[in-house]
């Protein structure tokens, strides 16, 4: 299945990235590894201490930024949530704007399909028994539910929900 990262062009990705108020890209392109996935690779030989990216703060994704967005300022005070949950909630309430988001760059970059161990078969999980991971698989499983359901009471709180 082809995803987001295959539509945009290299040039997409550094217009928006340049687009950005204070950011340099200059040694760096956003690239598909074999066997570990996107990332980004570097252009040329680079010196210890070279800058191949930056990014002001203030346009990334944190918790300052989810709390300012407008949309969620209401649920923001009124509701208990997690930051985890509130960057949820904040990457929803951005790619719900499409192209009026000024993250739509970054977002068409996201994979719209992903692994999830919730949707694991019994016989995927099996394969993890005596390994480490099969107790992180079972801690994120109850971190996505308490997640999902901390994030639907405080919608449906504030009427935002069905």
């Amino acid at each position: 299945m082809e995803d987001k990262m295959q539509a945009l062009t290299v040039d997409d990705v550094i217009q928006g990235l340049s687009g950005i108020t204070g950011s340099s890209v200059s040694k760096v392109t956003p690239h598909d590894f074999p066997g570990t996935g996107r990332g980004m690779k570097c252009l040329t030989d680079v010196k210890k201490d070279d800058l191949l990216l930056a990014i002001p703060f203030d346009s990334c994704w944190t918790e300052t930024t989810a709390r300012a967005c407008p949309e969620l300022v209401p649920v923001v005070e009124k509701c208990d949530l997690s930051a985890d949950q509130l960057m949820q909630l904040h990457l929803l309430v951005e790619k719900s704007k499409g192209k009026k988001s000024g993250m739509h760059t970054h977002i068409a970059t996201l994979p719209e399909t992903f692994d999830n161990c919730d949707y694991w078969t019994e016989e995927e999980r099996k394969e993890l028994k005596g390994s480490r991971w099969l107790h992180f698989l079972k801690a994120e499983e109850g971190q996505i539910r308490e997640d999902y359901a901390a994030l639907e009471a405080a919608l449906k709180k504030e009427g935002l929900s069905r």
